[in-house]
Formats: C-alpha cells, sequence, structure tokens
C-alpha cells in the first residue's frame, strides 16, 4: 500500500507498520472506512462501495481490476 504524507509516498508491504503522526487523523472517525476495506480484501464487499465516501475521508483509490489475482509474494 502506498501512503501520502504531505509531498512524501511510502510504500508499505504486507506485515509493516503504518503511524500516523498525533495532530494527522483521528483513528475513531476512519475506524468504518478502515472496516470497509477489510470487507473488500476478504471479498465481502464491493471496491464501488467506498467510492461514495472518499471526499469524506480524503482518501481516494483506484480500483485495479486485476488486483486479486495478483502473485502473492
Amino acid at each position: 500500500m502506498v501512503f501520502r504524507l504531505g509531498d512524501t509516498l511510502t510504500t508499505v508491504k504486507k506485515g509493516g507498520l503504518v503511524v500516523i503522526p498525533a495532530g494527522l487523523s483521528t483513528g475513531i472517525e476512519r475506524f468504518e472506512y478502515v472496516e470497509q476495506l477489510a470487507a473488500i480484501s476478504l471479498g465481502d464487499a464491493e471496491f464501488t462501495s467506498l467510492l461514495p465516501v472518499q471526499d469524506r475521508y480524503d482518501v481516494h483509490l483506484e480500483d485495479i481490476p486485476d488486483w486479486r489475482s495478483a502473485p502473492r509474494r
């Protein structure tokens, strides 16, 4: 996953850790969003279920059609 903090892009691989600096984001407000991401990754929800809330959370994702079939490392 690629994260942007200001002008810096950072790639975090499986098993990596992401720490959001204090004051930058509130986890409680984004909890449902993160739960939805998990549901999508498990196949329990469609990617399009995130589209209506992207602006609310200021997180914009691209749907890459073959991401589920990408080789796992």
